[in-house]
């Protein structure tokens, strides 16, 4: 058998030349989805937008939250959503504008994250598979959920924590605790990654390093607690964020939990398949290469979707950063950095419509159905026009982007009816004080959305406050508005003799006693 000759070296640059083209792919991809981005900035804000856009307004206003608006999540994201509207407005594009940025900043850290780990041609692909993944119609992408804001502070974190394991320096490893603490001041879920540097820094044994990095993560937080406390609405938080959140988080059993995380799975999964299935075979060549700290970093991204059983989609936006760093796990010289900027390439083509065709309310209506975010704009102009900046007014629902448009106070602090609904001590008792708040506060106008996911009622669900509502508090109001969203388009009337053809619509009403 004749000798196999060395095969000829490689000219200088070669691999530049030959990893070109799938560097300009895999860089056209992260064009291509700021593109759309931009395309998207006036969608319709959905609730949780709503929430933090009101609470944020609330902020600017010199306003404490949890004083007049409450709900169960760290006041984090509401705190970024008043900076970013402090700055460009207090309007659905600036709120997605500022998401813009935190989605580039976040694909700039993670280039830099999988640069520790990867060649540059890998790390590209790594930033590439997350900018296409978070900004996926099936995990509710383009909106500027708290998700996002948990990931920026968590993967700058994770960068600093290894840049401290080279260099040793006591400050590097202070800034990345309080990137970690301001990770869980986005959202409880944060801890999970917060808990991953201090597991890090134990392994190295190195207890001093890990108490000073527990304490620095503890920081914000505990500055939280103190400006709260001055504030006089501690109490209020510890009720929201802990005892009912505690009530919220253990709500579902496991094997409902289960069945939901099937179902999600499968859902999120299906834009970006050739993504996602590249990220499975990384994962195989993690466990291969005993490349651990990555391995581990996706179980922990994982358990942050975790936490109450509810899968919901926009929660696997925090497991995203390690898909795309198990991707990057595949992208190798060769024929594999090409498959995977085509899987990438092929994942944009699969969304084209809703990228780059659909008009912003189309691709509200593409990802939230019939959900009453586009006629919350209207009604909350409406009612924003027809009324002056001391009127209170309230929503019978969970729709808390009315406020944010109408920027009128809330006649009570519960500005989600969810949970009221829900199976836990306190739902009756809250239902109970959103009736005495209404009478109390009397306010101009009330909106009683008829919309099913607004309500999520359960037969085991109080009706205290819906029965007040038929027998005694409607009394008070004339209606002079109705959005009634019909399968050819809402139909808005600005009347009280309008009657709804539809089951799903919203009636706004004015005081009349």
């Amino acid at each position: 058998m004749a000798r196999k000759q060395p095969s000829a070296p490689q000219p200088p640059g070669s691999d530049f030349w030959r990893l070109l083209p799938p560097r300009v792919l895999l860089a056209l991809s992260i064009l291509l989805i700021i593109i759309a981005r931009i395309r998207l900035l006036d969608a319709p804000l959905e609730r949780d937008e709503g929430e933090y856009a009101y609470m944020g307004q609330l902020m600017l206003q010199g306003i404490a939250p949890y004083s007049i608006a409450a709900n169960m999540k760290f006041p984090g994201v509401s705190l970024v959503y008043a900076m970013v509207m402090a700055v460009f407005g207090q309007s659905i594009s600036a709120v997605h504008v500022g998401l813009l940025l935190v989605n580039i900043a976040t694909i700039a850290l993670l280039y830099a994250l999988a640069r520790r780990f990867f060649p540059a041609a890998a790390a590209l692909a790594v930033a590439a598979a997350y900018a296409v993944l978070s900004s996926g119609w099936s995990v509710m992408g383009m909106w500027a959920h708290a998700t996002h804001y948990v990931v920026l502070p968590a993967i700058a974190g994770t960068l600093l924590l290894l840049r401290w394991k080279d260099s040793g320096r006591l400050a590097t490893l202070l800034a990345s605790g309080l990137c970690f603490g301001l990770a869980i001041l986005m959202k409880q879920h944060g801890v999970f990654f917060a808990a991953f540097a201090l597991g890090y820094v134990l392994i190295q044994r190195r207890p001093k390093e890990a108490a000073l990095l527990a304490a620095a993560t503890v920081a914000p937080f505990a500055v939280l607690c103190a400006a709260l406390a001055g504030a006089g609405v501690f109490d209020k938080f510890w009720f929201w964020t802990v005892q009912y959140a505690r009530e919220y988080a253990t709500a579902t059993p496991l094997s409902d939990g289960l069945k939901m995380l099937w179902s999600s799975l499968r859902y999120i999964t299906l834009a970006n398949w050739p993504v996602w299935i590249a990220a499975a075979a990384g994962l195989y060549l993690l466990w291969r290469e005993k490349r651990y700290f990555l391995l581990v970093f996706f179980a922990v991204s994982f358990l942050a979707v975790c936490p109450g059983f509810y899968f919901r989609d926009h929660y696997f936006i925090l497991l995203l950063p390690a898909v795309a760093l198990a991707v990057g796990t595949t992208a190798k010289p060769g024929w594999p950095i090409w498959a995977v900027a085509a899987c990438v390439l092929f994942s944009v083509y699969e969304q084209h419509e809703f990228l780059f065709e659909f008009n912003p309310v189309m691709a509200t209506a593409a990802v939230y159905g019939a959900n009453p975010f586009p006629e919350a704009v209207q009604i909350g102009n409406f009612i924003r026009t027809n009324s002056e900046p001391t009127d209170k007014i309230a929503v019978l629902g969970s729709e808390p982007e009315i406020l944010f448009y109408a920027n009128r106070h809330s006649a009570t602090p519960f500005i989600y009816t969810y949970p009221l609904m829900e199976s836990h001590p306190f739902a009756r008792k809250m239902q109970e004080d959103f009736v005495r708040d209404m009478e109390s506060a009397k306010p101009k106008y009330a909106v009683m959305v008829n919309v099913a996911t607004s309500w999520l009622l359960a037969p085991d669900s109080p009706k205290v406050l819906l029965d007040w509502w038929a027998t005694k508090g409607r009394k008070d109001y004339q209606q002079v508005g109705v959005a009634d969203i019909l399968p050819s388009g809402t139909q808005y009337n600005w009347s009280a003799t309008y009657r709804p053809r539809s089951t799903s619509h919203l009636v706004v009403l004015k005081r009349i006693n």
